[in-house]
């Protein structure tokens, strides 16, 4: 940072705190002024290293709780994790919804041949985005409460997103694959349904099963101690990207597979469902990575748009897209568009 950005930083910190006993929260339900003075909130330099997170986000943080009611109540007023929680807490809400949505009215509906498979498929991958942004929406209300409650929650945190990554390369790697579209004059055009090989079970399995290892290996680093210093956090990172990487593995199988003929097209139906996925993901990942916009003007973020915000939401998302490539995917695998589709031959 730039001498002179360093030294307008430290004025405006200085110019908060010196400020700070005459703010007050805005209270979503206000019982008395005792309330609002018990919980005013505080200016980061206020704060214990351990919960200085970003030097930009200067205002707006709950006092330590040392208490689970604390924490609690620290719903009913705004602060700089308000937005955090409830992005997370009503997307979880809603995924839910949207898997009974899926069971009653897409896999169970009279026009339907979904079998059982369907149902477990789906149900893993809603269950993934929920338990992700539940762990996500605890951490965020729980991480005022003391340093030990913060880092569990933030080891539980972690788990959810290795949870949703797992469970939606599961989900892919069934319904992808090659498929066979005859078309008018008996011409084969092969399309390739975002990850895996859904007509190849046993490689399913043997790509699942490599998931899922990377997942625990990618969970158990994240999570131990001893990996837990500054000086891991690029091999933590790197086991993220790593773990999403292992889509690419299924896909290169499947187009070594395929036949080398003029007639052969890889096409995939989930396309811009995939490609929206992936923006929606990698768009939120760099402004949270860059700390974008609060990194430009310190302070003016605190309670709204900062980029872990807009990460939030960028996450819901994505999942929102690759929800709709699985059911594009599920209804092409069905017969619900023109033509005959199916697996040539079952490996």
């Amino acid at each position: 940072m730039e001498p002179a950005a360093t030294e307008t930083l430290l004025r405006r910190r200085t110019l908060f705190h010196s400020s700070q006993q005459a703010h007050k929260p805005l209270l979503l339900f206000r019982k008395n002024a005792t309330f609002a003075e018990e919980r005013q909130l505080l200016v980061e330099t206020d704060m214990p290293a351990w919960y200085q997170h970003t030097p930009y986000i200067l205002t707006g943080y709950r006092r330590i709780q040392h208490s689970l009611m604390g924490c609690l109540e620290s719903l009913r007023y705004l602060h700089n994790e308000s937005v955090n929680f409830y992005t997370h807490a009503l997307g979880a809400i809603i995924f839910s919804l949207l898997q009974l949505h899926t069971h009653y009215t897409v896999l169970n509906n009279d026009a339907s041949t979904s079998a059982m498979s369907d149902s477990i498929v789906f149900g893993v991958f809603h269950f993934s985005a929920v338990f992700c942004l539940t762990m996500s929406a605890q951490f965020h209300l729980f991480c005022c409460h003391s340093q030990g409650v913060q880092r569990a929650c933030m080891k539980c945190d972690y788990v959810g997103i290795v949870v949703l990554i797992v469970g939606s390369m599961f989900c892919s790697m069934y319904y992808g694959g090659p498929i066979w579209f005859l078309v008018e004059g008996g011409v084969s055009l092969m399309l390739f349904l975002h990850e895996g090989l859904y007509c190849y079970p046993r490689m399913q399995v043997l790509y699942m099963g490599i998931t899922a290892l990377a997942g625990v290996v990618t969970i158990f680093i994240n999570t131990s101690e001893h990996f837990a210093g500054t000086n891991y956090r690029p091999l933590r990172t790197m086991l993220f990207i790593s773990i999403g990487l292992l889509g690419l593995i299924p896909i290169a199988h499947a187009m070594i597979s395929l036949d080398d003929t003029m007639e052969t097209l890889l096409l995939s139906v989930s396309a811009p469902n995939i490609a929206l996925e992936a923006f929606s993901y990698l768009f939120g990942a760099t402004l949270f990575l860059f700390h974008i916009p609060e990194a430009w003007y310190p302070g003016y973020f605190d309670y709204w748009f900062h980029s872990h915000q807009i990460f939030h939401v960028a996450v819901l998302f994505g999942a929102w897209f690759h929800r709709a490539g699985l059911l594009e995917a599920f209804l092409w695998r069905k017969g619900f568009a023109d033509g005959s589709m199916g697996c040539r031959a079952e490996k």
